[in-house]
């Protein structure tokens, strides 16, 4: 059975205006041949809403009650894809190149890294574990981790450090033992 939502189509109006907002609020940039997947990620947007139409979705989103809908909405465009240790080159890369620092660091020097485009934390984790694994006394260095991202719920989720064993299937057993600790989450899922 359809549920009112998934009989509208995203017309060309409120695609340009979905595209607009999205440009004004986040700088992401949607092209129309994505309009079928727009469409797609935001009919649950709709459903949740009550709404039966794109239209009416916009009005909401530009108006002054729809600015809480506005997070919702970049969150749905967004892809938030990401593991420990995802292009792992890097990382080798990482470690290298802060091999090279330790003299600087040990003297007063700082390194800063940003992870833009976070996601849930992984690359954040996984550069902090790699760095630990060069530079074991990093924790009384002048080095910081930023971790951002456009989506603010899978920047609260990072916050919590929290990650299910699924998630942290590629994780080296190594890094797991030294980094992580078992526990039972509130709905029983095994997390570390």
């Amino acid at each position: 059975m359809l549920k009112a939502a998934d009989n509208f189509h995203l017309d060309a109006a409120s695609f340009r205006a979905i595209a607009e907002l999205a440009y004004r609020e986040s700088g992401l940039t949607l092209v129309e041949t994505k309009s079928s997947m727009i469409q797609s990620r935001l009919r649950h947007r709709l459903r949740h809403l009550g709404l039966t139409e794109f239209s009416a979705y916009c009005e909401l989103i530009e108006s002054d009650r729809g600015l809480d809908e506005r997070s919702h909405l970049i969150s749905a465009l967004t892809t938030n894809v990401s593991h420990f240790f995802r292009e792992n080159h890097h990382f080798d890369f990482l470690k290298e190149n802060a091999k090279g620092r330790l003299t600087d660091l040990r003297n007063g020097g700082r390194l800063r890294i940003w992870s833009a485009g976070c996601s849930n934390g992984q690359e954040a984790f996984s550069i902090a574990m790699t760095l630990l694994d060069v530079i074991p006394d990093a924790d009384h260095l002048d080095i910081r981790i930023l971790g951002t991202d456009i989506d603010h719920k899978v920047v609260q989720f990072a916050r919590l450090g929290e990650f299910s064993e699924r998630l942290v299937s590629g994780v080296p057993k190594v890094f797991l033992e030294r980094h992580f600790s078992e526990r039972l989450s509130e709905n029983a899922e095994k997390k570390v």
